[in-house]
């Protein structure tokens, strides 16, 4: 049995010797997809043998996509997405290889626990944390939704669920993380209009949390109002004060801030110069 890693990266020479010193041990192979960095994530990867790709990013699915079809045959068994600032348990370390060894075979995809740290603190409330994702697959049996945000792992087969964690925490601060979530609400737009306009394919794994999204949410006519629940809903219903501090900031930035940003991208003119394919969005 193989396991490879998948890792897409941009600049991350900040985690990427913490990533890989502790995914390496577990990997037979991890598959480096770089967007053309400017610092010396490049090199990092070639201390640890990483194979190394080069590829224009354009949006994370075309990305992923593109660097599973360039796995190797004798890499194909299993395959591991990774995000760089990201590292395993010990749990998930000691024990995935065997866990996958005795997977059944109708088993095609398996979700990992993600807890995030924001400013070095672990957010474990709110109703988000630790969040299941899809992260582990067969080869051949699974590729990233068609969207510019938020998109999924979708598998052809059964799923389960391995009991270890893996642990997002960013070490480049709070301006990297206000930065990227200005382009990420972009890119949430950018999918709300496309459903809505159906100028492109924007579906989604049916879920709850989408069909609340989907149609829901993203109808109510008030910029501010559905920003204003969900932080509601996640910062004193699903308990997210008792994250702290920290723990404030970070649901008031990502449950109102962001959806804010969202919700303006969506209305503002603008934007839909943008969904008219006259504004390519990349990086």
């Amino acid at each position: 049995m193989r396991l490879a890693g998948l890792i897409l990266c941009l600049n991350e020479e900040i985690h990427l010797n913490r990533c890989l010193s502790n995914w390496s041990k577990l990997l037979d192979a991890i598959y480096f997809v770089d967007s053309f960095s400017k610092d010396s994530s490049i090199r990092i990867a070639q201390r640890y043998n990483c194979i190394i790709l080069e590829h224009k990013f354009k949006s994370y699915s075309k990305q992923f996509n593109w660097a599973l079809s360039k796995i190797k045959e004798q890499d194909r068994d299993w395959v591991i997405k990774i995000d760089c600032d990201e590292i395993p348990d010990s749990y998930t370390m000691e024990n995935l290889r065997m866990f996958l060894a005795n997977a059944n075979e109708s088993i095609k995809g398996i979700e990992l626990n993600r807890s995030i740290y924001f400013l070095n603190s672990r957010i474990s409330h709110g109703g988000l944390f630790p969040q299941k994702n899809l992260r582990i697959f067969k080869y051949g049996y699974a590729y990233a939704e068609d969207k510019y945000m938020d998109e999924h792992i979708l598998v052809e087969g059964n799923t389960t669920t391995f009991p270890g964690h893996i642990y997002d925490i960013c070490q480049k601060g709070l301006d990297f993380w206000l930065e990227k979530h200005l382009i990420y609400a972009q890119r949430k737009a950018a999918d709300i209009c496309n459903r809505r306009f159906n100028r492109r394919d924007a579906t989604s794994r049916l879920n709850l949390k989408v069909y609340m999204e989907t149609k829901i949410y993203n109808n109510i006519p008030s910029i501010w109002l559905g920003p204003a629940l969900y932080f509601v809903y996640r910062y004193f219903l699903r308990l997210g004060f008792l994250d702290g501090e920290v723990g404030f900031l970070y649901h008031f930035l990502h449950a109102l801030w962001y959806r804010l940003l969202v919700n303006f991208y969506v209305k503002h003119p603008e934007m839909n110069k943008m969904m008219e394919g006259s504004v390519e969005i990349i990086g």
